[in-house]
């Protein structure tokens, strides 16, 4: 393929979505929406990429990579207007330009590269992602002359009423030759009812220029689905949810219940695990193989499941590492910890992991044996095959000795029985 840049849109205040956080910043299966579509464009080798921002900016800058340029746009004056604020960064490259939303995160690579490939092999001025619905309210209609080539797009409050009717509209995505697009962008003017810059408007200038433009149709439309309100942030994280959940399902993962679980972006499962209902899984998270999760569970960032664990109903793990065949079945909450292999961890556990100011870790030994209700005051540490008591708290900068039992609050040593001591009773 050509050269391909790619600007991105993400200037907008987002009004309809009323709140005090940029747009783009707000998460859709826990990664900000705007991560998604700089994703799809990675993904497809599509560099450099120059965000173009305007609304709590700082932020958005703070939360993105490093791997981004930024343009600034302000006043908003419409998509047209946008690039124009980032001729600074098209002037002097070659190949094409992708231009689209920071609002659409379902947009996959395998859409870009074949809009790419459609652009690049009928050698147009302009390609236009488009999609066909049965009720096309709200969005551009694409107009076509008898050759099936674009010749426009209008935008529906400026559509007459038979163009109204037409289904086939305007996803936001374009391709554009870099150098047309400079030039043409530049004679844009505000002449439609929003006295705003349209970049729509650059097709009908190209047209008229003799440049052919036109349209790849994407086969889901659901991955063009922009987030303007609270109400299509919920849709589209429910569509999500299904691609995650039916990614995972081919890898061999069973999902009981899909509809009543949450699995975040870029987390990892084993085949043969099992995800019961009502089981929420932050990013960041791994989880071996043969694992049976939840129902009623929490992983948060930073946990690691070793194969053949079992976390179950009511438990809580954040920034943990839980060893293979461990079972934590029941109502407990483990943070900043090391848990080692064979581990058997009693109902209402609790790891005190923060004393107000820092986390503090704690570490348990294989094959330990942890009764229920028993609290650790981080940090401090169980040896292997040692045993607590019911209802044991185990104070901070303690460390029970391997094959050690105790038990009370605080825990106390009750006994210790050491491989040596077994074998000089044995010699008795």
């Amino acid at each position: 393929m050509k050269p391909t840049c790619a600007m991105v849109l993400a200037a907008g205040k987002g009004t309809r979505m009323k709140s005090e956080y940029a747009k783009v910043l707000h998460p859709v299966a826990g990664t900000p929406m705007l991560e998604h579509v700089l994703t799809a464009l990675k993904q497809v080798k599509i560099r450099p990429v120059a965000v173009v921002v305007g609304h709590r900016a700082d932020d958005i800058k703070r939360s993105l990579t490093k791997a981004v340029q930024y343009v600034a746009q302000s006043p908003q004056r419409g998509t047209a207007h946008a690039v124009r604020c980032g001729l600074s960064f098209l002037r002097g490259k070659k190949g094409n330009v992708v231009v689209l939303a920071g609002d659409v995160p379902l947009v996959s690579a395998t859409t870009l590269k074949r809009l790419l490939r459609q652009h690049q092999q009928a050698h147009a001025a302009a390609t236009v992602l488009t999609m066909q619905l049965k009720d096309p309210t709200g969005y551009g209609r694409i107009l076509k002359g008898p050759d099936q080539r674009v010749y426009g797009i209008r935008e529906e409050l400026d559509a007459s009423p038979n163009q109204r009717l037409i289904r086939e509209v305007n996803t936001g995505i374009y391709v554009f030759h870099v150098g047309l697009l400079v030039k043409f962008v530049q004679q844009v003017k505000a002449k439609n009812k929003k006295k705003e810059f349209y970049l729509t408007d650059v097709i009908e200038k190209l047209v008229a220029a003799d440049h052919g433009v036109i349209a790849c149709r994407m086969k889901d439309p659901r991955e063009a689905y922009g987030i303007n309100s609270r109400w299509d942030l919920a849709k589209v994280e429910r569509y999500m949810q299904e691609k995650i959940q039916s990614y995972h399902a081919k890898q061999g993962v069973t999902i009981t219940q899909p509809g009543a679980t949450y699995i975040a972006d870029k987390v990892k499962i084993g085949k043969d695990t099992v995800i019961h209902p009502f089981t929420f899984i932050e990013g960041d998270v791994q989880i071996g193989k043969k694992c049976f999760i939840g129902p009623f569970c929490r992983l948060r960032k930073g946990t690691r499941i070793s194969d053949g664990a079992t976390i179950g109903s009511f438990v809580e793990v954040v920034r943990s590492k839980i060893g293979k065949k461990t079972m934590i079945k029941h109502l407990s909450y483990v943070g900043d910890a090391q848990v080692g292999n064979q581990v058997n961890i009693g109902a209402g556990f609790i790891t005190a992991n923060y004393d107000g100011k820092k986390k503090h870790k704690t570490k348990i030994g294989d094959k330990a044996f942890v009764g229920v209700h028993t609290s650790v005051v981080a940090p401090a540490s169980l040896g292997r095959n040692s045993k607590t008591g019911a209802g044991t708290v185990i104070l901070k900068n303690r460390k029970v000795p391997d094959n050690a039992l105790v038990v009370g609050a605080p825990a106390m040593l009750k006994s210790k029985s050491t491989k040596r001591a077994r074998r000089k009773k044995e010699k008795k």
